[in-house]
C-alpha cells in the first residue's frame, strides 16, 4: 500500500492495456503529431482520459470534502465509491456526514444501481434533429 513505485507501475499496466496495442504503436509512431492519428486513436485517448479524470472527481470525493472538510478524505473516497458501486461496504462515517452529503452519497447509489448509461440515457434522450454525420474513418473496437 505504501510501495508508491509498484503502484504507479501496476496503474500504467492497467492503463496502456486498456488503450490497447494498436493506440501504443500508433503513438510510439507519431508521439508529437496528434493530427495524424487515426480517429481509433483520438476517441480511445479521450476515452480513457474522461474516464480516469472524470472517475476521480466524479466520484463528487472532491465535494464530499468540501462538505466535510474535517473527515479524512481517504474515507470520504471509500464512502464515495462503494456508494457508487452498490457494494454495501462503508467505514462507519455515514453517520457523520453533513446533510449535502448525505444527499451525494444518495444519487451516487442511485446512479450506481440504475447505471450510468441508463441514466444518462434518460436524462438527455430528447427527440432532436440530428447534427452529425457518420464518421469517415473505421473504428477498432474490441
Amino acid at each position: 500500500m505504501g510501495d508508491w513505485y509498484l503502484n504507479l507501475v501496476v496503474v500504467a499496466a492497467f492503463i496502456v492495456g486498456g488503450i490497447g496495442f494498436p493506440v501504443v504503436f500508433e503513438l510510439r509512431r507519431a508521439w508529437r503529431r496528434p493530427r495524424e492519428w487515426s480517429l481509433h486513436t483520438k476517441v480511445t485517448l479521450a476515452t480513457t482520459a474522461l474516464l480516469l479524470f472524470g472517475g476521480a472527481v466524479g466520484t463528487a470525493t472532491f465535494l464530499l470534502t468540501w462538505f466535510d472538510p474535517n473527515l479524512p478524505a481517504v474515507d470520504l473516497l471509500f464512502e464515495a465509491a462503494s456508494a457508487f458501486g452498490t457494494v454495501g461496504m462503508s467505514t462507519g462515517l455515514t453517520p457523520e456526514l453533513s446533510a449535502p452529503s448525505r444527499v451525494l452519497i444518495i444519487v451516487l447509489m442511485f446512479v450506481g444501481r440504475v447505471g450510468p448509461i441508463t441514466f444518462g440515457t434518460a436524462v438527455l434522450l430528447r427527440p432532436q434533429q440530428q447534427r452529425y454525420g457518420y464518421a469517415s474513418e473505421g473504428l477498432t473496437v474490441g
